[in-house]
């Protein structure tokens, strides 16, 4: 550097880094240097008078790791072969496709974040935007990559669509998109991404609506494919198969310190916290923008997106005005191989020091890509015993980790940059033994890091969770609490008044509780938050409850102990959470406050209620028993309100519970669907007064704020003696999808179907519940317990239809047994298993005696179908799909295949109707006969046939074959089934072909 130091250029190392340095960027590059200010990255140039990294710079680095991006065309081929990493991810994945999206973008970046150290580019810190999160987690060692791997293998995708919901991105910032919405709890902010980017999510067409309303305004804004519901609570219903995922991963130290988008903060340390931040985070608005800016006011200057799309837009639009580098190590417009040397540039003008030799040696051959990525790995057991090292091991570590120091350690464990590692690092380009030592090495330096500033990292409180405004990311220390149990045990012996909390009916007598599912009520475990809240904060009492989450039912059978996390957020506020199911911030005082008045009644505007108080209960309409029953009036029911009088029970949270009683008879006297609802949140409960004793009678009013087609929210008031008791601001319940058939099984189980009996003695049943919540409560109601068992071992992807074979033939058995004088039968009382060659078996449970009898089942996308006989049967169901001719003359032959062409010469768009039939009908005859097709449908000839009966020939054998076109009901996508069955009635005995 020439220049004079006192003309403003920096006295310290200057660097200038070009790529393919054509002529047109070497004249770049020289007014770069002639005007003497930071030139980072356009047409591929590079100059920094001021390094930000290294020593001279002092700045850390982070890798951030992209979400869901609406453009997804990985470019990564090239890279993955030169370096030996495996690579197969993205051929299937479509944008719109939230799982197979998902697990692209994981492995996308997983393969990035390898390369990029091998290069001996590591970060000081990794973090993610929305599910880009779980991928840092994963490259910051909270997550084993090959449970990751695992997981999202058996996922099913489908799972995780929330009906009806849409993503809208919004050229606008998120403060100002809040008070657009005022309130509303249809449509919420699910991204704050950057100063003038946010995103909403809602019902479609609501959406939509303020889409076009931002646009009048001059607001670029745009609906995205995306239908999971992500970042809000309208995922909350579907999160099973994530949560117990979240709930079996083995959780590690990091290695790498992981900053969450959620609290705009580091992860804490604890797995309990650890594991519900996991799902706040699936549930809560991304908060990216404060998370960045944490992250730079935390030293972090360098910022390196490991992905697809235009996460580094973002981060520049907010650190606007502030010294940083940002680069992406993946372009749509080569393949990241390239990228990379663009990205080592980078680092290294500012002051890096990455490795640019495995980016310019020749690239590895497939061979030993295959052998590497072949090669037996060891599983480390990070959770064993430690390790002593001698001491001159130790001594000789102590100057040589060659990484920053995180918040989080020790202030002894500061070290000089460079040193032996360094240089062993590099003799690894050439000394495959160097690059495995170094590698070690590296990886112990970086455990014993995060082992000894553990202790530190275990007593500090965890932060509190952030606000719209950004501000530093040190953790500031809570006011202290007093010890509280570390979990909250939860079964039927110390709860006994659970088992009269109970969703589901079984025969009276039933030996197995568990069937009747005994769950923790919302109120209940609200209580249980505050009183755990008021032992943290001796001498006073819960006036109030606020931002209550209730994320997962509770289950009491089988018993189980729920870990309680205690953050003290204010003097007079503590957020209390049963990790993994619920949490609050709990209002305490040393007493209540004075009540409101209660609210005016319009008599005028209301009616009297179809329902007394009593059928309620008498006639099913609620699941609650004798405990929980504390309804006694209806007193009034408007279109917008309803009135009634509730008797305090006697079980803790009961009092509560029947004002969501009251709310659930609102909404089934007024819709026809999806009528069945389950509390979800509230925004605030205030109380003016210890709780009314049990016997005290109250009355309850219930103002309905908003329906939607995924939840119903309301405002309560409960007054006793005159004055307002309790007063409710944002109740909210999540509505499942059900109709008047499902109630009324959920009603009467015993004597009410799912299916429909057609005729010809078969049963069919289409879901009518696509959502995964609604999917889970009719497995409950339909599955015993070994039944349950089976369905939770299945793959994902499998249990819909396997669902639908089982309810189908539950209910064809129960037909069969009620046209022969039998009484109430319940689902479970019957249990279908299938013997060694695949063929199902129905017998009774708990005493129940169905006698010889024979059942077989079919099912095909969103319908199943069953059939029950004191005999042989068969049946199948297919759809009625276009198939080439060779799949006929695989199982067809020559006569079959003359007859079928006569046949579908009258009409030429008939023919996959007819192949259709001619399938069905085999697969019936093979099923009536015990065998099923064993690969040979040819060995099964349609000799005969017409549109609603064929002949098939087999062994010397004829059978008649029923068949009916059927077809999804409205609401379920547009399909055309083939159903076929037979029975031993339909033998004729005879071989006559004619």
């Amino acid at each position: 550097d020439e220049r004079d130091p006192a003309a403003g250029a920096a006295a310290g190392p200057v660097r200038l880094g070009i790529v393919d340095p054509t002529a047109r960027r070497l004249k770049l590059a020289r007014k770069a240097v002639t005007k003497g200010a930071a030139w980072r990255g356009r047409s591929d140039v590079w100059f920094s008078p001021r390094p930000l990294l290294g020593p001279a710079g002092g700045g850390r680095t982070a890798f951030v790791f992209p979400g869901l991006e609406a453009e997804f065309e990985p470019q990564v081929a090239e890279l993955a072969e030169r370096f030996g990493l495996p690579w197969s991810a993205g051929e299937d994945a479509r944008v719109g496709d939230v799982g197979r999206h998902g697990a692209a973008v994981f492995q996308l970046g997983r393969v990035l974040d390898t390369a990029l150290r091998r290069l001996a580019v590591v970060p000081d810190a990794v973090a993610g935007h929305s599910v880009g999160e779980w991928t840092a987690m994963a490259c910051g060692g909270i997550h084993a990559a090959d449970e990751v791997d695992t997981f999202l293998a058996g996922f099913d995708p489908d799972a995780l669509r929330v009906p009806g919901a849409a993503f809208a991105v919004l050229g606008m910032p998120a403060d100002k998109v809040l008070a657009e919405l005022g309130g509303r709890t249809d449509v919420v902010l699910s991204h704050d991404n950057a100063p003038n980017q946010s995103m909403i999510c809602g019902p479609e067409e609501a959406v939509g609506e303020l889409v076009q309303r931002f646009r009048a305004q001059g607001v670029i804004g745009q609906v995205l494919p995306f239908r999971s519901g992500f970042h809000t609570p309208m995922l909350a219903p579907y999160l099973d198969p994530i949560r117990r995922a979240a709930e079996t991963y083995t959780l590690h130290p990091q290695s790498t310190p992981v900053w969450s988008a959620t609290t705009a903060a580091l992860y804490p340390a604890e797995p309990a916290a650890v594991r519900e931040l996991f799902v706040r985070h699936l549930l809560e608005p991304v908060r990216f923008r404060l998370m960045i800016a944490a992250m730079h006011e935390a030293g972090y200057r360098a910022f390196i997106q490991l992905g697809a799309g235009q996460l580094g837009s973002l981060i520049d639009d907010t650190l606007a005005g502030e010294d940083r580098l940002v680069v992406s190590a993946h372009s749509t417009a080569r393949d990241s191989l390239a990228q990379l040397r663009r990205v080592v540039t980078a680092l290294w003008v500012d002051g890096a020091a990455p490795d640019v030799a495995p980016l310019l040696g020749p690239v590895t051959s497939k061979a030993t890509a295959s052998a590497r990525s072949a090669r037996a790995g060891v599983r480390l057991d990070l959770g064993g015993a430690l390790v002593s090292l001698p001491e001159g091991t130790r001594k000789a570590l102590t100057g040589i980790v060659p990484r920053p120091v995180t918040p989080a350690a020790s202030p002894a464990l500061s070290v000089a940059d460079g040193g032996a590692l360094e240089l062993l690092g590099r003799a690894g380009a050439r000394f495959p033994v160097a690059a495995e030592l170094s590698a070690l090495l590296n990886d112990t330096a970086a455990i014993a890091n995060e082992l000894i500033g553990a202790g530190a990292a275990h007593r500090r409180t965890a932060p509190a969770r952030r606000g719209p405004s950004t501000g530093s990311p040190a953790p500031v220390p809570a006011p202290a609490v007093a010890p509280v149990p570390e979990v909250l045990r939860v079964d039927v012996d110390t709860m006994p008044y659970l088992l009269d909390h109970c969703f589901f009916r079984q025969r009276p007598g039933w030996p197995d509780e568990a069937d009747r599912w005994p769950i923790v009520p919302a109120t209940t475990v609200i209580g249980h938050l505050m009183d755990i809240a008021e032992r943290a904060v001796p001498g006073t009492r819960a006036v109030a409850v606020h931002e209550v989450r209730l994320l997962k039912w509770i289950e009491a059978m089988p018993s189980v102990d729920v870990p309680v996390v205690v953050r003290r957020q204010a003097p007079d506020r503590v957020e209390v959470s049963l990790t993994g199911y619920s949490r609050a911030v709990v209002e305490l005082a040393p007493r209540y406050t004075e009540p409101p008045a209660p609210w005016p009644v319009d008599p005028a505007a209301e009616r009297t209620p179809g329902l007394r108080a009593e059928q309620l209960y008498s006639e099913r309409w609620m699941f609650h028993g004798p405990r929980f029953q504390g309804v006694s009036e209806l007193t009034a029911l408007g279109d917008l309100s309803v009135r009634g009088v509730i008797t305090a029970p006697d079980a803790p949270g009961a009092l509560l519970d029947n004002v969501g009683q009251l709310l659930g008879y609102w909404i089934m006297a007024t819709l026809t669907e999806r009528t069945t609802v389950f509390p979800i949140g509230m925004d605030r409960i205030r109380f003016h007064g210890p709780e009314p004793k049990p016997g005290e009678r109250l009355d309850c009013l219930i103002r309905i704020t908003e329906v939607t087609d995924l939840t119903l929210t309301a405002d309560m008031q409960l007054v006793h003696e005159g004055r307002v008791w309790a007063e409710f601001t944002g109740w909210q319940d999540r509505r499942f999808d059900t109709d008047p058939n499902i109630r009324a099984v959920d009603r009467f189980p015993g004597r009410n179907t799912l299916s429909t009996a057609e005729p010809g003695g078969w049963t069919k049943v289409h879901e009518r519940w696509p959502d995964l919540a609604t999917r889970e409560l009719i497995m409950r109601n339909m599955l015993g317990g070994a039944e349950r068992a089976g369905y939770d071992a299945l793959p994902p992807v499998r249990r819909r239809q396997w669902l639908l074979g089982r309810v189908a033939a539950k209910d064809a058995v129960r037909g069969l047994l009620w046209g022969e004088g039998a009484d109430d039968i319940y689902p479970a009382e019957i249990a279908v298993r299938n013997d060694a060659t695949g063929r199902p078996l129905a017998h009774g449970v708990h005493g129940r005696a169905l006698g010889e009898l024979t059942v077989s089942i079919a099912h095909c996308r969103e319908t199943g179908v069953a059939l029950a006989r004191r005999g042989a049967c068969g049946i199948d169901i297919e759809e009625i799909t276009d198939r080439p001719r060779s799949a006929a003359e695989m199982a067809c032959d020559s006569g079959e295949l003359a007859l079928l062409d006569r046949l579908v010469a009258a009409d030429p768009e008939s023919g996959p109707g007819w192949f259709t039939r001619f399938w069905t009908a085999k697969e019936a005859v093979a099923k009536a006969r015990g065998t099923g097709l064993r690969g040979r449908p040819a060995d099964y000839r349609v000799v005969a046939a017409d549109a609603e009966r064929l002949r098939v020939v087999t062994e010397g054998r004829a059978y008649e074959v029923s068949v009916r076109q059927v077809a999804n009901p409205p609401g379920l996508p547009e399909r055309q089934y083939i159903v076929a069955w037979t029975t031993d009635d339909n033998e004729t005995g005879e071989s006559d072909e004619h």
